[in-house]
C-alpha cells in the first residue's frame, strides 16, 4: 500500500500558455480507488489574491489504508500571475511526503526577465540548477496550464509542457483521444478525454468543459492493466 498515495500524485503531473485563463478560485475533494476501495482522499484548492496564485493539494489515506499507513502527501504551487501584462510565472513549488522524506522537493525560481529564470532545486538531498527560457510548469500547476489551454482551444490533438521535477526539467506530452459525457454522481459533464504515455504507464484525463477543464476523472495503467482511478467528489467555486 505504500506506494499509492506517490502514485496518486503522480497522475496528476502534466500540462504551456502565456495567456492563462485560470478557473474561480474553488475548493475540491477527489476519491482514489484501487481493487474496488477508496484508499484515499485528495483536496484540491485554487486561490487568487492580487497577482498572486496558490494552489495546493493534500492527500491522506483512506477506509483500510488509513489502518495500514498514516503517509500524507502535500504539494504547493505559487504563482505571479498578470493578467493586464499577460505575464506568468512560476514562483516557487513543494512537495511534502510524510513517511518518504527523500521524496520530497522544493522549487524556487530567480527570474531574471520576463522570458529566462534559473530553478534552484533540492530533491533526494541533492540541490542543483537549471536554466529555463519562456513558461516552465511544476508538477502540481501544469494542470491549470492543461486547462488554459483547452479554454483556448478543445480540439487540439496534442499538448506538450516543460515541467520541473525531480531536479530537471522533463517534456511531458499529452494525446486528445476524445468529447464524452460523463455522470459523476448526479451530474453530467461533457469532458475532453486525453491520454498521457509515461513508461510502461499511460493514464487518462477526463477534463469537463463545465468545470473549466479541472479533471473528473483518472485512470491509470499499468502494463495494460487499470492500475488505480479517481473520481470527483465535490467541488465548489467561490
Amino acid at each position: 500500500m505504500k506506494s499509492i498515495l506517490s502514485s496518486f500524485v503522480l497522475i496528476l503531473i502534466s500540462f504551456a500558455t502565456q495567456a492563462l485563463q485560470l478557473p474561480n478560485d474553488f475548493a475540491a475533494t477527489y476519491n482514489m480507488e484501487k481493487y474496488g476501495s477508496t484508499v484515499a482522499k485528495m483536496v484540491l484548492k485554487l486561490d487568487k489574491k492580487n497577482e498572486h496564485i496558490t494552489y495546493q493539494s493534500n492527500t491522506i489515506p483512506q477506509g483500510l489504508a488509513a489502518i495500514l499507513t498514516d503517509d500524507r502527501i502535500s504539494e504547493k504551487s505559487n504563482i505571479i500571475w498578470s493578467e493586464k501584462d499577460k505575464l506568468v510565472r512560476l514562483s516557487s513549488y513543494q512537495y511534502t511526503r510524510k513517511n518518504k522524506a527523500k521524496k520530497n522537493q522544493q522549487i524556487y525560481l530567480d527570474w531574471k526577465d520576463d522570458d529566462n529564470a534559473i530553478a534552484k532545486m533540492h530533491y533526494a538531498g541533492q540541490n542543483s540548477e537549471v536554466a529555463t527560457e519562456n513558461l516552465v510548469w511544476d508538477r502540481l500547476s501544469v494542470q491549470l496550464a492543461l486547462a488554459s489551454d483547452l479554454k483556448t482551444n478543445e480540439n487540439n490533438k496534442t499538448f506538450k509542457y516543460t515541467v520541473l521535477d525531480k531536479g530537471q526539467l522533463n517534456q511531458y506530452q499529452f494525446e486528445y483521444q476524445s468529447h464524452e459525457t460523463l455522470s459523476i454522481g448526479n451530474q453530467q459533464y461533457k469532458a475532453v478525454k486525453v491520454k498521457r504515455p509515461h513508461g510502461n504507464r499511460h493514464t487518462y484525463f477526463w477534463l469537463a468543459k463545465e468545470l473549466d477543464f479541472l479533471p473528473v476523472k483518472i485512470e491509470q495503467y499499468k502494463k495494460g492493466e487499470l492500475h488505480m482511478s479517481m473520481q470527483l467528489g465535490s467541488i465548489q467555486f467561490k
